[in-house]
């Protein structure tokens, strides 16, 4: 964020005080030349950005079905940007699909580099993210 200071003016009637500084206390300020008022406006800036960024999730439930003993999703999909533990923000895509046993997964930086790129059976994506050891 960059913070500007737009000047000094009178807030009687809006005399610029091109001597006056922002800081002056109230006391031994002296009167705005114009009008002899000595209340003071006082005119800073911010300047910032806002960036936004999507994800979009979605499930597909199936009746009855089952994976590992559990009700789960038959298939998972997400898709959209992810913020890395390094700051960066890269577009993800990624879909679980348990009925056909498949994982995919491919990440992007901002400026086009795969970073990750995985297209195998998801009986075979073993201890990844929270699947991890722990210790």
């Amino acid at each position: 964020m960059t913070v500007e200071t737009g000047g000094v003016e009178c807030n009687s009637c809006g005399q610029s005080l091109p001597d006056a500084r922002p800081d002056d206390p109230a006391e031994g300020r002296p009167p705005c030349p114009a009008c002899g008022s000595m209340s003071r406006l006082v005119k800073v800036y911010l300047h910032d950005e806002v960036t936004f960024h999507t994800d979009l999730v979605l499930k597909k439930r199936t009746p009855g079905f089952k994976s590992g003993g559990r009700s789960r999703p038959a298939q998972e999909q997400w898709s959209g940007d992810e913020q890395s533990a390094d700051g960066i923000w890269r577009d993800r895509q990624r879909v679980v699909d348990r009925e056909n046993n498949r994982y995919v997964e491919r990440m992007t930086d901002p400026n086009g580099t795969v970073i990750r790129d995985v297209d195998e059976p998801l009986d075979q994506h073993l201890r990844h993210g929270s699947d991890k050891p722990k210790g």
